[in-house]
């Protein structure tokens, strides 16, 4: 990783928690943030229930130049920054490269999925978001270092393989690998270790695994008059009735499912229309009215359909609603995928001036008053921490020091999920945004937006990557780095750092508080998590988790799309059908209630 200039605009604080722990601790170890979406601040948790069976698991094009950075003398080799980037700055996008081609040179394995369908499981393979991360030292032994100066642990890597080849029971192994040298590689006695093994059902998720494919495949068969009667040639799953130039396509999502258990995976199964490729965000705004999930029992060729939604009726097995459609008692909808890109796309409404042709606001530049290394050591005033952006927790700040005294040894997330409502119970979902990253589906952060003139970026290593051919693609050995976190000094926008108005002659004195704004976007999917954390002049520690993007939608009776004439949400067909699931967006769409949790 390393930081490069950049810029954005003045944003206001919603949610502020300030955790403390025990104060016998060395150092502290406290959540980034609780919320939920749908209240206003959202009470804290002290723990998320994870539902998913094994939570474990593009960029737009290159980089603005970076912006010229005031010069800083070099850092003596026994500066604690040195140390807190061995210990804990992310791998690097040369570390990452460096240790999937090792680890699977070693284990006569992949570097990622490879081939479709259910066959590219047959053999091992690197997998998921996770799939090369730093392995943290033990915190005993972190602080003996720092604190003490014994020598430091090695710098180490965890690698998450699936092995199709093996048991079931072992068909995914957690392997330590290092040590690393720590600049861009092994050192030359290297090895690979197997730490654990875990059941095959249990392996990450991958968005560039398809191997569900063999059950969806196996539905659209079956259904095939019934889907393109109801949605038209949009599925490339019947190849011989499909027109996606004329009538659209579909994305197609796995998410593990509430259902699942630590040997039973179950994949939620949900398709979204789109037409255009370079207009594929609209997917989010056009569901099909059918899902089902995949019950992962057994080897592929053993799973199953079940659950299975069309217009609003539910069927347990994949037989069932086949019976009932060959027998006329199915309730059939049809719809005209169809779009203007009038109002499921983000912009200004129809008929007033278009964002590109406004002149965007002229922001300040800030000046530069830290200092930020290559690797994410950062100095401000009183002010010393290390900060990085981990595939399955986003940002993180380690040995938070304010004058000196550690005030956290690490500032993330452990854990985030979305629970969402339903119109009927048993459809009730969840996903768990840490195991599809809360790093690897972001993109750049840009300047002017995410952060104001005269930051700095810290780049990362990511490999869930858009692909033209494939999709996503998830080869850690590809590794590429993306800007997902900056760093700015942020002056009196927060409001005063103390203020008092005199009682007699009403005449009002004051500071302004200053911060230092450390913040990062995580996408995961439709959501943006934007999260941020603010070290004020005080000492003060806030942080902010807040959320962007498009909702999650699902369809009422009639279940149209596109939905009804008007664009003016909350308006609705069925104006007297009260919802106790979601708020109508347009027509039949509707946005599903839904909560955040982060720990």
């Amino acid at each position: 990783m390393r930081w490069v200039g950049a810029r954005t605009a003045a944003d206001e604080e919603a949610c502020r928690y300030v955790v403390a722990a025990p104060s016998d601790m060395p150092g502290r170890s406290v959540s980034l943030c609780t919320a939920a979406l749908l209240s206003s601040c959202a009470a804290a948790v002290a723990a998320v229930a994870t539902a998913t069976a094994f939570a474990i698991g593009g960029g737009d094009g290159p980089p603005p130049p970076p912006a010229t950075l005031a010069a800083a003398p070099p850092t003596p080799p026994e500066d604690s920054g040195i140390a807190r980037e061995f210990l804990w700055a992310e791998l690097s996008v040369q570390e990452v490269r460096a240790v999937a081609n090792f680890a699977a040179s070693e284990l006569g394995c992949a570097t990622s999925y490879k081939g479709a369908g259910a066959t590219a499981l047959q053999g091992c393979f690197l997998s998921g978001s996770e799939a090369v991360t730093l392995q943290l030292p033990s915190k005993a032994d972190a602080l003996a270092h720092l604190d003490r100066g014994l020598p430091p642990p090695p710098r180490m890597a965890e690698v998450i393989v699936v092995h199709g080849e093996k048991p079931i029971s072992e068909g995914v192994g957690i392997y330590t690998v290092g040590p690393l040298d720590g600049k861009s590689g092994l050192v030359k006695d290297a090895k690979i270790t197997l730490t654990r093994s875990l059941h095959f059902n249990r392996r990450p998720v991958d968005m560039s695994d398809t191997s569900g494919d063999v059950v969806t495949t196996k539905v659209m068969r079956q259904l095939k008059d019934l889907l393109i009667e109801s949605f038209g040639p949009i599925f490339a799953y019947i190849p011989e009735a499909f027109a996606p130039k004329d009538a659209g396509q579909l994305f197609v999502l796995y998410s593990p499912a509430v259902r699942s258990t630590l040997d039973r995976r179950v994949s939620r199964v949900v398709f979204n229309w789109f037409k255009k490729p370079e207009l594929f965000e609209i997917n989010w705004m056009h569901p099909l009215p059918f899902t089902f999930d995949v019950i992962h029992e057994g080897r592929p060729d053993e799973w199953v359909a079940a659950n299975i939604t069309y217009c609003g009726q539910m069927f347990s097995t994949l037989p069932e609603i086949v019976a009932e459609a060959d027998a006329g008692r199915l309730h059939r909808c049809s719809s005209g995928l169809d779009t203007a890109y009038a109002w499921d796309v983000a912009g200004p409404d129809p008929g007033t001036t278009a964002a590109a042709d406004v002149a965007p606001p002229m922001l300040p530049r800030v000046p530069q008053t830290w200092r930020a290394s290559s690797r994410g050591s950062v100095e401000w005033g009183d002010w010393q921490l290390l900060a990085t952006v981990r595939p399955g927790s986003g940002l993180a700040l380690y040995d938070v020091r304010w004058r000196g005294e550690r005030l956290l040894y690490e500032l993330a997330m452990s854990d985030a999920h979305a629970y969402y409502a339903s119109a009927r119970p048993e459809k009730q979902f969840h996903y768990s945004d840490k195991a599809f990253s809360l790093a690897q589906l972001s993109g750049n952060m840009v300047p002017g937006l995410d952060c104001p003139p005269g930051a700095s970026f810290l780049e990362v290593a990511t490999w869930m990557l858009p692909s033209e051919a494939a999709g996503i693609t998830g080869d850690p050995a590809s590794a590429r780095p993306l800007r997902l976190a900056c760093v700015y000094e942020s002056h009196g926008w927060e409001g005063p750092l103390w203020r008092h108005a005199e009682l007699n002659s009403r005449k009002v004195t004051g500071r302004a508080l200053t911060s230092l704004v450390v913040r990062s976007v995580s996408t995961v999917g439709n959501y943006d998590y934007i999260s941020e954390v603010r070290l004020g002049e005080d000492g003060s520690i806030r942080v902010r988790n807040e959320f962007a993007g498009y909702p999650e939608t699902d369809h009422t009776a009639p279940c149209r799309d596109p939905p009804a004439r008007g664009r003016r949400i909350g308006e609705s067909l069925h104006p007297s059908e009260p919802l106790d699931w979601g708020s109508r967006v347009r027509g039949d769409l509707v946005a599903q209630l839904h909560s955040h949790f982060c720990a």
